[in-house]
């Protein structure tokens, strides 16, 4: 949406496309050079499917896209309306996680932030680590002006990792003051809360928080 990537296929990573066909079968297929890596038939958290009809026509919609018979009978959908932010610089929260969360393997770039209300954590288009409520920018990591991220995810490990090119710029696992960390854990999730960010385990264990509650009740002072 805009520049934004709010759903991708399911695949290995590792696996990227050299073209994306229509088939003649009624699914959408895409292949690498060595056959098939994606097929619109099998169903995944998004895609719905009922059955594939020769000589059916893919159609863009507001909330994804359909596959539709000869007849206009919906043969599969795409449905991303859940968890798809109005603001075009809020990433798509992960459906499958609890709410307001995003899984491993969620990835910032410039100018694109986690966001809950007018809470927002994320990099700025100069690629500042920043938690901003509405436009104040209400923390930062200190990480230093020459070292802007490129881009910043959460790994497999359980942290939150900034890079600028290959080079780490900011872990999550570093504590700052306003920040406590217990421990990492592997598949963890990164959670929006109304008083900053926590980073939880699969079972539901804390092991990172940004607590903003101290500074919180300062923004109209900050705001002026």
């Amino acid at each position: 949406v805009g520049e934004n990537v709010v759903w991708e296929a399911n695949i290995d990573k590792d696996k990227v496309a050299t073209k994306m066909v229509m088939g003649q079968g009624g699914n959408l297929v895409a292949y690498d050079g060595t056959g098939s890596i994606w097929i619109s038939g099998r169903r995944s958290s998004d895609g719905w499917v009922a059955k594939r009809v020769p000589h059916s026509r893919l159609l863009m919609t507001e909330t994804g896209a359909e596959i539709r018979s000869p007849n206009n009978e919906v043969t599969w959908r795409l449905n991303i309306s859940d968890g798809v932010p109005s603001d075009p610089s809020c990433i798509k929260i992960d459906v499958s996680q609890m709410p307001n969360s995003y899984g491993q393997g969620t990835r910032f770039l410039p100018g694109q932030f986690a966001c809950l209300g007018d809470n927002k954590f994320g990099l700025t288009k100069e690629g500042k680590i920043v938690y901003m409520v509405g436009d104040l920018i209400v923390w930062d990591p200190n990480n230093k002006k020459e070292n802007m991220a490129t881009k910043m995810y959460l790994g497999r490990g359980g942290n939150l990792v900034a890079r600028d090119g290959h080079k780490t710029i900011w872990l999550s696992g570093w504590p700052t003051g306003v920040e406590r960390v217990a421990k990492r854990a592997t598949n963890s999730r990164f959670v929006m809360t109304e008083t900053g960010a926590e980073i939880r385990s699969p079972e539901d264990e804390l092991t990172w928080k940004l607590d903003l509650t101290p500074i919180l009740p300062l923004l109209p002072f900050l705001d002026r």
